[in-house]
């Protein structure tokens, strides 16, 4: 329940609203009898004629004015326009009744009708019957108009209340003289008895208006003057018109006489008057009592809310609205370092930094609105002049009007807290800035199995470009995908399991292998989610499957390689013996024709291992300036011939010169190669495309392709219209001895020998290919800024001889017989050694006999054939020296440059070959 006050407030309020009503009604219940000249009213309400019609108008706008004001309300908290609006209301109805008073105050002494009499002449037969507003009447609208426009402000408080209780007694006057049956305090007419009542209800409706202050302040106020008020009031107006209307009754009556009639209301006067103040003061003791207990309640309460602030681990400060502190708590004194005595009287501003110095006035600003600021985080500075960072809370204080009279605040050491998310700032975009741009994919899994994190790499790696897959289902990969290789796995992982495993996923066109790991997160013994890293491996298995490739072809070639050099060394004996057969004489044609086809056999023998050279990467190569436009042109009726006139060959020539390195001989295998492929996949013919260009390549562009570098590259292109090279057998066609045609139509080292050629000159090859469309290789070869050389006619063969002594060191004993006995049918004295340190040995004792050094290039013990020449030519730099070997000479090293039929003869090679080299290198010495 509320307080006394509260509810004589509240009553205030109802008396005011119902006084405007009441009047209201009564003026509207007037002017209807005016206007219509109901019979009913008149035969209800007979006396009631006697009021004017300019005193139901002023009653009118006199209880419109009185609404007014109990909407104006005067209190705070209520909407400022509404409460503007009423009040003007208020005050022009009151202004417009001062206004009518007066006209009709000047109209009675003029003796003349005002404007709203003349309004209602024709409503009566008599225009002298119409009642006039009696001159007391005019004179309490007067007042009570002037009382209305002037209770809207509190500037003329008392002259407003003044004139309101003059308005009630001018009505209560007439009530009472009613009420004694006396005559009318002035000459001039009669104020009617239901006028002076709405005077009284009036008078007291706009005292009643007003409770912010004056009578009804004090009425409505719980102190000792309120509680006299509200109990004497009624007793003073009520009990003196009882009682003396009585007396007036009894004296009519003669009950008693006259003596005795005055000691009987006195005694009943003083008894109801005794009575009104014993239950007053008894009510103003009970009230003391309590105000006292309330007070004791309150110091108590004091002296604990006191004890809880300077107890209070937070700092606990009250300013006033400049900004000066006034008080002070322990906690304060902790947090800011300033002692009680130091800070009270001072300026919060001594605890704001410079950087921050507006900050106080926007504070101060919205706690003069009434607004409260709640969990402001700020900065201030503590006595020795370290920055504190704060939480505070400021809230304003009020005082009993409910007005703002200061502030309090309440404020908390965060700094810690901030330093510590600081801290865990830093380290959130340290993990974050490893975790987006690691080359891993990490998740986080609820048991939802729904993505709560996600970097960009597992977005990346899925192939969904930046789309967010927070809150996104794992359920949404493919369904085979996840029910057969993601789910089981996911199941493991959140019963308590790590697991890693292999996620095979088709991203567009292409097969990746991931490997996946989970590793469970528990919680209170169950699993909550799971962090997941996934990373792509489809690059890493292709390069240990091209690794393990190389290593086998690796093997393969060093195998290939020294059955090549044996056999090389076979087959220069067998080819070097026919030539010395042929060179005896006239054989008889059986014989010849023996001799013939061995030295055939020889050739295709000798093309065979120069196909294990190529693809050991062992072969003999003579590079020269080509430009490979023409290497292709000079091929072109070899290539045409080998096709057949079923198939089409097409030439697409770079504009432009294509300068490389390389061995005109082994480009023209190339060609071969490809094009004896081309033909076996097109039987019933098709075009073959050859075409150059040159291609710039850039690092990213290189990083696509395997074995490519960066650079300029002459492009040498093999396009077919064949059956094509399924996926699956595309990776193995380079592998030596592999081949897909029958048993007995090809050897498996066609395109082996086409890569082993192609390393060797520094290049690179790759092959596109699909079933029912065509092949395409394309051989990259580095680009020479020179111009090619040009091609010289070839000598005329023939066997010179002569009788200087040459050195011969070669570990294959009937390859070296062959070279003795034809060296020496030409003339030469020869010394032959079968090792390196035999040679060494027989220099030593002949060196001045020996003239040329023929050495093999790998031989048995640990004296090869280039470290046999070093140690002889540094005893005789001059010494002519020719290498013989079934290898490259790039095993050589790059100190001696070795040129073919210069110092470097391949196997097998022909004798005629050797005679000639040897002359030209003693005619050279000379």
């Amino acid at each position: 329940m509320g307080t006394a006050s509260e509810k004589s407030r509240k009553w205030s309020q109802l008396i005011t609203g119902a006084t405007g009503i009441g009047v209201a009604c009564v003026a509207i219940l007037v002017l209807s009898g005016w206007i219509f000249d109901f019979s009913l009213l008149k035969y209800l309400f007979p006396t009631w004629t006697n009021i004017a019609p300019a005193t139901a108008v002023c009653l009118l706008l006199a209880g419109f004015a009185l609404t007014c004001l109990r909407l104006a309300n005067f209190e705070v908290g209520q909407n400022a326009s509404e409460q503007s609006t009423c009040r003007f209301a208020a005050a022009a109805f009151g202004a417009a009744v001062v206004l009518i008073a007066a006209f009709h105050i000047a109209g009675q002494f003029a003796g003349r009708y005002v404007l709203i009499d003349f309004a209602f002449i024709h409503k009566t037969a008599n225009a002298a019957r119409l009642p006039s507003m009696a001159p007391s009447t005019s004179t309490a609208f007067f007042l009570a108009g002037a009382a209305l426009a002037l209770a809207t402000t509190r500037r003329f408080s008392r002259l407003f209340q003044t004139l309101a209780v003059a308005v009630f007694l001018i009505g209560w006057i007439e009530i009472c003289n009613v009420v004694y049956g006396g005559q009318s305090l002035s000459r001039y007419t009669r104020m009617p008895s239901q006028t002076a009542c709405c005077f009284c209800i009036v008078g007291l409706g706009i005292l009643c208006s007003r409770r912010d202050y004056g009578l009804m302040q004090l009425m409505c106020h719980e102190s000792a003057g309120g509680v006299i008020m509200r109990r004497l009031l009624p007793a003073v107006l009520l009990v003196p018109l009882a009682m003396n209307w009585l007396e007036l009754q009894m004296e009519r009556w003669r009950v008693f006489p006259p003596e005795s009639d005055q000691m009987i209301f006195t005694l009943v006067d003083v008894l109801i008057f005794g009575a009104v103040m014993w239950g007053t003061a008894a009510t103003l003791h009970r009230k003391d009592l309590e105000q006292k207990q309330i007070k004791e309640s309150l110091n108590e309460s004091q002296e604990l809310l006191h004890a809880i602030v300077e107890s209070s681990e937070d700092a606990i400060i009250s300013k006033n609205l400049q900004g000066f502190i006034t008080s002070w708590n322990e906690g304060a004194q902790k947090l800011f370092g300033y002692a009680a005595e130091d800070a009270i009287g001072k300026s919060m501003r001594m605890l704001i930094p410079k950087d921050r110095a507006n900050e106080e006035d926007e504070i101060l600003h919205r706690i003069k609105s009434g607004k409260k600021i709640e969990h402001i985080e700020t900065v201030r500075i503590h006595k020795d002049g370290r920055a504190l960072h704060i939480s505070a809370t400021i809230s304003p204080i009020r005082d009993e009007q409910n007005k703002v009279i200061g502030a309090s605040q309440i404020a908390r050491d965060i700094t810690n807290r901030k330093q510590a998310e600081l801290a865990l700032t830093e380290s959130e975009a340290r993990l974050r800035l490893v975790t987006e741009n690691v080359r891993v994919g990490l998740v986080i899994i609820n048991s939802n199995r729904e993505y709560t994190y996600a970097n960009s790499t597992y977005s990346e790696i899925l192939g969904l470009g930046s789309e967010s897959l927070i809150g996104k289902r794992v359920a949404d990969l493919p369904t085979a995908v996840y029910e057969e290789q993601v789910k089981p796995r996911l199941d493991d992982a959140f019963s308590g399991k790590s697991v890693r495993y292999e996620l095979q996923y088709r991203l567009g066109h292409k097969e990746h292998i991931y490997v996946v790991s989970y590793e469970p997160m528990k919680t209170d013994k169950a699993v909550s989610m799971i962090v997941a890293v996934i990373s792509d491996i489809t690059e890493r298995r292709n390069l240990e499957a091209q690794f393990r490739q190389s290593q086998k072809m690796e093997s393969v070639g060093q195998l290939a390689g020294g059955v090549a050099h044996d056999f090389n060394n076979l087959l220069a004996v067998i080819g070097g013996h026919c030539a010395l057969i042929g060179m005896r004489g006239k054989l008889d044609n059986q014989l010849e024709e023996s001799v013939g086809e061995i030295e055939k056999a020889c050739e295709r023998a000798a093309s065979l291992t120069q196909q294990l050279l190529a693809f050991s990467r062992r072969q003999t190569l003579l590079p020269k300036l080509l430009d490979l436009n023409s290497v292709v042109i000079n091929t072109t009726k070899m290539l045409q011939r080998i096709l057949g006139a079923d198939i089409q060959i097409e030439f697409k020539f770079s504009p432009a010169a294509l300068t490389v390195q390389a061995d005109a001989g082994m480009m023209d295998q190339i060609l071969l190669n490809f094009a004896v492929n081309s033909r076996d996949a097109m039987p019933k013919g098709g075009r073959l495309i050859i075409e150059t260009s040159a291609v710039a390549i850039d690092p990213s562009t290189a990083a696509q392709q395997i074995n490519a570098r960066s650079g300029s590259f002459a492009c040498l292109s093999v396009t077919d219209t064949g059956c094509g090279i399924p996926k699956e057998i595309l990776p193995k066609i380079f592998e030596p001895f592999f081949t897909t045609k029958e048993a007995g139509k090809g050897t498996g080292l066609g395109l082996a020998t086409v890569f082993g050629i192609v390393e060797q000159h520094n290049g690179w090859v790759n092959a596109y290919s699909e079933t029912g469309r065509g092949t395409t290789f394309r051989v990259y070869l580095p680009l020479v800024a020179q111009a090619a050389e040009k091609q010289s006619a070839t000598p005329a063969v023939h066997l010179p001889g002569g009788t200087e002594t040459i050195l011969v060191a070669e570990d294959d004993p009937a390859l070296r017989l062959l070279i003795r006995e034809f060296l020496t049918k030409l003339g030469y004295r020869i010394l032959e050694t079968a090792s390196g340190k035999a040679a060494l040995e027989v220099w030593r004792n002949e060196r001045k006999e020996i003239q040329l050094l023929l050495t093999d290039m790998v031989m048995p013990d640990e004296l090869s054939g280039f470290d046999l020449v070093k140690k002889i030519h540094a005893e005789h730099p001059q010494l002519p020296v020719i290498f013989i070997s079934g290898y490259s000479p790039e095993i050589a090293g790059k100190e001696i440059k070795l040129e073919e039929g210069t110092n470097f003869l391949g196997k097998p090679f022909s004798l005629q070959k050797l005679a000639q080299t040897i002359r030209q290198s003693l005619d050279r010495r000379r």
